[in-house]
């Protein structure tokens, strides 16, 4: 590294420890003051941050660059400034114009702010003009209460209003702030989709101890914005109580709404014990369209996990609902012949595998390697494969439960054909068609 290049950077180190130290000497460890019941939370005037005691110490030494000094001077003197509150804040920052040091000025402040009381910071910086001075502000409380690199955050909440969303999420996972004072937080520094999606977060914390308080945290929404808050919101409640979840759920006014959320809190249910659960689903919500987009949708993920314990359970219901669950568990074990196809050409499409639990395994008249040429269509007639795409053919070989179909199969290089008649059934397998 060359001399000077090394120099440089010793001297930008002296200057960092010099302001460190000058933190470490003037910091005076003042307790701020606590909410009383005459001053509830949220409502108080901001605080001024504890008072320093001011010792002469030396800034600088020899060789320190002037635009490192001033740097220095700039941020010590918000630091300092802080100590006399809000308004010895704004009276140095008005001095500066629109000078860059603002920021600076302002992180210097805002290290001495986060020495404060978590809502009493936020009171602190809520003060400042929204834009610049707000966002240096919420950065450097953020980088000194997390500990993570401001470069880190930056990279991590990009765009206007990333960093305010981001550390409302950090006070909030960390348990800086309960679940109302975020939503107040939000909507005082967080603009847009991130606000919403905050307050939505908010509101899945205090669901499970307070839905109804957690519920509150909403009101004015509308719109897409409302419909993300109610889904977190269920969210939280059934991790809690799905049952009663499921039940404010089936109560919600708009069908399709009231159907999308149902599905949140059946994720829910089916996890805990879906045997038990499947009974209790079909007796909720009286409306056909809530009732069968439930339906299709639990059984599809049930037979994801057991198909066939799913397609049992949908088995025993009762005609429109049994006709709805089994769309769904179809999805995941659809009724077919049971083998897996290779590629398609004019000699016939090659079976790669025969799914044991299917009707082809069962029959035990196909293995791998065997070409299928030709299969009977509804009306009995024959069908050559060579004319047709692969999935034109899988989706013919499927068809309803119990109905028949005749292949010719050549099997290795015979050039005899055999004749072979199935009976589609369901496949409780995922893998193939």
């Amino acid at each position: 590294m060359p001399a000077a290049r090394r120099n440089v950077l010793l001297i930008a180190a002296v200057l960092a420890a010099g302001f460190g130290i000058f933190l470490a000497t003037n910091r005076e460890q003042a307790i701020p003051p606590r909410t009383t019941a005459a001053q509830p939370r949220g409502k108080r005037p901001p605080q001024a941050a504890p008072a320093v005691r001011i010792r002469p110490i030396s800034a600088t030494a020899d060789g320190v660059p002037e635009a490192l000094r001033h740097e220095f001077e700039i941020r010590k003197r918000g630091y300092l400034n802080a100590a006399g509150g809000i308004e010895a804040v704004l009276a140095g920052l008005h001095s500066l114009g629109e000078s860059p040091d603002c920021e600076i000025y302002l992180t210097g402040a805002s290290v001495r702010a986060s020495a404060l009381d978590v809502p009493d910071a936020l009171a602190w910086a809520a003060s400042l003009m929204p834009g610049a001075p707000r966002d240096t502000a919420l950065m450097e409380l953020f980088h000194q209460w997390s500990g993570l690199p401001r470069m880190r955050i930056i990279a991590n909440f990009p765009g206007g209003g990333g960093v305010a969303a981001g550390l409302g999420a950090w006070l909030l996972e960390a348990k800086k702030l309960p679940p109302a004072e975020i939503a107040a937080y939000s909507r005082e520094f967080v603009f847009g989709p991130r606000r919403v999606g905050l307050i939505a977060d908010a509101a899945k914390a205090l669901a499970a101890t307070d839905p109804t308080a957690a519920f509150s945290l909403g009101e004015g929404m509308t719109g897409e914005s409302q419909m993300t808050f109610l889904r977190s919101f269920a969210e939280g409640w059934a991790g809690k109580d799905p049952q009663a979840a499921m039940r404010w759920a089936a109560a919600i006014p708009n069908e399709s709404d009231s159907g999308d959320i149902m599905m949140i809190v059946a994720d829910f249910l089916k996890a805990r014990d879906p045997v038990a659960i499947a009974g209790w689903l079909a007796q909720i919500s009286p409306r056909p369209a809530a009732r069968k987009k439930l339906l299709e949708a639990f059984g599809s993920d049930w037979a994801a996990a057991n198909p066939r314990a799913a397609w049992q359970w949908a088995e025993s219901l009762p005609a429109g609902d049994r006709e709805a669950a089994l769309a769904g568990v179809s999805l995941r074990a659809p009724v077919g012949i049971g083998v897996a196809f290779g590629g398609i050409s004019p000699d016939g499409v090659e079976i790669s595998g025969v799914i044991a639990d299917s009707p082809a395994g069962r029959s035990g008249n196909f293995e791998a390697g065997d070409r299928i040429v030709a299969f009977t269509d509804t009306g009995g007639g024959w069908v050559d494969i060579a004319n047709m795409d692969l999935g034109e053919m899988v989706t013919s070989l499927r068809g309803e439960e119990g109905s028949r179909v005749s292949l010719r199969v050549r099997r290795g290089n015979d050039s005899a054909l055999r004749t072979v008649t199935i009976q589609r059934g369901r496949m409780f397998s995922i893998e193939n068609p």
